[in-house]
């Protein structure tokens, strides 16, 4: 192809997963990362406290300055993904991990967008609870995920599942 070493690739990819996970997993590495990547969303949360939700415009903007102020807290887990889509050997499979991604990332944004400010101030601790559990076990995930890559096990896992798995699965799997 463009002559890129398709092991390198793997192991580099790999390694990022477990630099992820462990950034997930660890309270000290998220704030680190987060203070790092602060710089944007530090300039974002004072105009939070100045856009009045009562018009059309003031939602936009109040939508659009989350974006700016959430994106230390996005950034692991999009690099995460798309360092799972470069793993994909066939283009569809790329493009379905990410709109997956899409998909979940998106959902609750709508969900808390059609709730009132009332209400997501009542559920806030609920959220904060169930977001840290989430990061804790994507963190699992992309640990497992990575040293499975990085030791070759990946491999011998997925020749089980493909022998273990019924034929609509792995029809459906490939046809993407």
């Amino acid at each position: 192809m463009i002559g890129l070493d398709e092991a390198l690739l793997r192991n580099i990819a790999a390694v990022l997963l477990i630099l992820f996970g462990l950034i997930l997993l660890s309270g000290r590495l998220q704030q680190k990362f987060a203070s790092t990547a602060s710089g944007l969303s530090s300039d974002g949360q004072p105009l939070l406290e100045h856009i009045s939700g009562d018009s059309l415009t003031g939602q936009f903007l109040f939508g659009l300055i989350l974006g700016v102020v959430w994106s230390p807290c996005v950034g692991p887990t999009l690099g995460a993904t798309i360092t799972l889509a470069g793993q994909g050997e066939n283009l569809g499979q790329a493009a379905l991990i990410m709109a997956l991604f899409g998909f979940g990332a998106g959902l609750p944004l709508i969900v808390m967008g059609s709730l009132s400010h009332q209400a997501i101030l009542r559920f806030k601790t609920g959220l904060s609870a169930t977001g840290n559990t989430g990061k804790k076990l994507l963190g699992c995930l992309l640990l497992i995920v990575g040293i499975l890559i990085v030791t070759g096990l990946d491999k011998t896992f997925e020749a089980w599942v493909l022998n273990h798995a019924p034929l609509w699965l792995i029809r459906l799997s490939i046809s993407v």
